[in-house]
C-alpha cells in the first residue's frame, strides 16, 4: 500500500477506534487489493408491461414486492443476450431486483442491447441501500435530494409505479443533466427533475413530502477501492467540512416532510463525523425526530452491520453500514428517521462537532430559461401556448389534445388510443419550450411559503416536469405532433398500428444504436403493414426489440429515418 492509502487508513483508525476490533483493520485493508464487484438493479419499470393505468397516479405497484426476486431473476436468465449467464447472477442481499454481475459479462454488460433499452440499470450494489429501505409505495409523495447520478430515482420510480409524485432534484446543473438522461433511458415518466437549492425547495414545499431519500455529499471514503481517483480527492477534503453541509441539508430536508414521514439519510463514506455523529446532534435538536427499525430482509442481510453507539447513543444502531471486506459491496451508511411531529427547524444550521464551526455556504441556482420556472400561482390548463417557429400562431390546450389525439387514433392500438384520449381530456396540464411539448401528470401545485411577490423568492430552475411527449412542428397549413424517444419507451409490441417487430438477432436496432441508416428492404420482413409500401404521406412505425418499444421510425415509400437521439448513440 502507498503513503496515501496509508495516511487514509491511520485517518480511519482514529475515527473508528472507538468501534471496531483489532481485527478488523488487517481485513479492511486486504479488500483493497481485490478487485470491487459490479452489481445491476433490473428495471421493472421497463421490464414490466406500461399499461395507461400507470400514468393516472393511482396504480398499484408492477410487480408485488413477494414476486420482485423471482421476476428480476427471471428476466436475467431468459434475455437472449445473457444466455450463457444463466443461473450466474447472485443476488444483492439487501435488494430484491439486484444481481452482481458475472465475471463473464464482465466486458460487454455496458454495451448489451437490454442496456441500451433501459432494461437494467448498472448501480453499485451498496448505493441499492437507501432506496430499499425507503421502500416507496404506491401514491406516495417522495423527494430523491442529490440524486444525481440516477439509480435511487429509478429505483422509487419502479417502486411507485406511475403513481404518486417523484421529484429528483440536484444542486450540479451538470450533474443534474446526467440524471435527467438516464431517467429518460430507463423510461421514467411520472417525476420532476429539478437543479435547485434545497434551501429554495424547503421554502417552496414544507411538509410536503411522505417519504424522502438524502443521499448527501460525502467524502467519498466507500469509493476509493472502486476509483483509485477517490483517494487522493479524500486526502484533500476535511470531512468536518462536509459534516456541517450535511447537517444543514438535513435540516433543510426534514422541513420539507410531512409529519408521520420518513426520511432516508445516507452516505458513501466510513468516518463517524458524516454519520453517526451528525445524526446524534440532529436528534438532540429535533426531538421530533425517532430513528426507526429497518425491516429484517435488510437489516440482517448479509454483508449488513449495524451503525455505531457514537456518544453511548444505543439508538444510533439501527442505522446500518457496509464495509467492503464483508464481500458485497463497496461502502455505504444509512439510517431511517421518522418525523413523529410537526417541524422544528434549527434555523442556525450549526454543527458543534469538530475543532472549528464551519457554516456551508448556499449555493446560487443560475436561472438558464424563465420558461423552466415552476409557477407559484395553482397550475391552471395551459391556454394561448405560443409556438417559437411562428410567433403569429397560437395554441391553446384544447388544441394541443386535439393534436395528441389525432396522433394517438392513427398510431396507438384502438384500446391504448381510447385510453390516452381520455387521459389528455381529464389531465390537460401541458408545457411548451420552444416546440417540445411535456405531459405534467399530477403533479404538485408548488406554491411559496410565506412569499407574497414571484420575484421575492429565487428562480428554480427545472430541467424537466412530467414526461416529453415529442414535438409539436409548424407548417402554413397547420401543425403536426412529432412523437419523441420518451413515448416510445412507453410502449411494448402489439400496442400500435405500425411496427417494427424485431429480436436481438435480426440485428436492426443494433444497426441503429451504431449510427447505420436503414432502408425500406431491411425492415420489410419485420414490417406489421408490408402492404404499405405504397405510401403516400409518412407514418410513424414503433421498433421494437424481443417486444420492449426501442425508437420511433418515420418511414415513407422509399426511406426510412431512424428518431433514436443522436446523443445517445454508442
Amino acid at each position: 500500500m502507498d503513503l496515501d492509502f496509508q495516511s487514509f487508513i491511520s485517518q480511519l483508525q482514529n475515527s473508528l477506534a472507538a468501534y471496531v476490533e483489532p481485527n478488523f483493520w488487517p481485513q479492511f485493508q486486504a479488500a483493497y487489493r481485490e478487485k470491487p464487484l459490479r452489481a445491476l438493479r433490473v428495471n421493472m419499470l421497463r421490464a414490466a408491461a406500461c399499461t395507461p393505468d400507470k400514468l393516472i397516479g393511482q396504480a398499484a405497484d408492477a410487480v408485488e414486492k413477494k414476486d420482485l426476486r423471482k421476476a428480476a431473476s427471471d428476466f436475467l436468465n431468459n434475455w437472449p443476450e445473457f444466455q450463457n449467464l444463466k443461473n450466474l447472477w447472485r443476488p444483492v442481499p439487501w435488494a430484491q431486483d439486484g444481481f452482481y454481475v458475472p465475471e463473464e459479462a464482465a466486458d460487454f454488460i455496458g454495451k448489451c442491447q437490454a442496456y441500451k433499452l433501459g432494461l437494467f440499470y448498472l448501480q453499485e450494489s451498496s448505493a441499492m441501500l437507501p432506496a430499499n429501505i425507503l421502500s416507496a409505495t404506491a401514491n406516495d409523495k417522495v423527494a430523491d435530494y442529490c440524486a444525481a447520478p440516477g439509480g435511487k430515482s429509478g429505483k422509487i420510480a419502479a417502486d411507485l409505479s406511475g403513481s404518486g409524485c417523484l421529484i429528483s432534484n440536484d444542486i450540479s446543473l451538470s450533474r443534474a443533466k446526467i440524471l435527467l438522461r438516464n431517467l429518460n433511458e430507463a423510461g421514467v415518466w411520472h417525476n420532476s427533475v429539478l437543479n435547485a437549492d434545497l434551501e429554495e425547495l424547503a421554502r417552496l414545499l414544507p411538509d410536503y413530502f411522505d417519504k424522502i431519500i438524502l443521499d448527501v455529499p460525502c467524502s467519498g471514503e466507500g469509493m476509493i477501492r472502486k476509483d483509485k481517483k477517490a483517494l487522493a480527492a479524500r486526502l484533500a477534503k476535511d470531512v468536518n467540512e462536509f459534516s456541517h453541509l450535511q447537517y444543514r441539508l438535513l435540516n433543510l430536508a426534514w422541513s420539507t416532510l410531512k409529519a408521520g414521514g420518513r426520511l432516508v439519510y445516507s452516505t458513501c463514506t466510513f468516518n463517524v463525523q458524516e454519520n453517526e455523529a451528525v445524526i446524534n446532534e440532529f436528534l438532540e435538536k429535533h426531538k421530533e425526530a425517532t430513528i426507526l427499525p429497518i425491516k429484517p430482509e435488510i437489516s440482517q442481510a448479509a454483508g449488513i452491520r449495524p451503525a455505531f453507539a457514537y456518544a453511548h447513543n444505543s439508538a444510533l444502531t439501527a442505522g446500518l453500514r457496509i464495509f467492503p471486506q464483508d464481500g458485497y459491496g463497496e461502502g455505504h451508511f444509512a439510517v431511517l428517521l421518522q418525523k413523529n411531529t410537526g417541524c422544528n427547524l434549527d434555523d442556525s444550521t450549526e454543527l458543534s462537532i469538530g475543532s472549528k464551526p464551519v457554516y456551508a455556504p448556499f449555493m446560487t441556482v443560475v436561472d438558464l430559461n424563465k420558461k423552466n420556472i415552476i409557477s407559484a400561482k395553482k397550475r391552471q390548463p395551459a391556454a394561448n401556448l405560443k409556438l417559437t417557429r411562428d410567433s403569429s400562431l397560437q395554441l391553446n390546450y384544447q388544441q394541443i389534445t386535439d393534436l395528441l389525439q389525432k396522433f394517438s387514433t392513427a398510431y396507438l392500438s384502438p384500446e391504448l388510443a381510447a385510453a390516452y384520449c381520455q387521459l389528455w381530456s381529464r389531465y390537460p396540464y401541458f408545457k411548451l419550450i420552444g416546440d417540445s411539448l411535456e405531459w405534467l401528470i399530477d403533479l404538485p401545485e408548488i406554491q411559496p411559503a410565506g412569499v407574497k411577490k414571484q420575484k421575492e423568492h429565487k428562480s428554480l430552475h427545472v430541467l424537466s416536469e412530467g414526461i416529453w411527449l415529442g414535438q409539436i412542428k409548424a407548417f402554413k397549413n397547420g401543425c403536426k405532433f412529432v412523437p419523441s424517444h420518451n413515448f416510445a419507451l412507453l410502449l411494448h409490441s402489439n400496442q400500435t398500428v405500425y411496427e417494427v417487430k424485431t429480436t436481438l438477432a435480426d440485428g436492426i436496432y443494433d444497426r441503429i444504436l451504431q449510427g447505420q441508416s436503414l432502408t425500406i428492404d431491411m425492415i420489410q420482413p419485420f414490417y406489421s403493414q408490408r402492404n404499405d409500401l405504397e405510401l403516400k404521406n409518412s407514418i410513424y412505425a414503433l421498433l421494437t426489440v424481443e417486444g420492449y418499444g426501442a425508437c420511433w421510425l418515420q418511414i415513407t415509400a422509399d426511406t426510412v429515418k431512424s428518431l433514436y437521439p443522436r446523443n445517445w448513440l454508442q
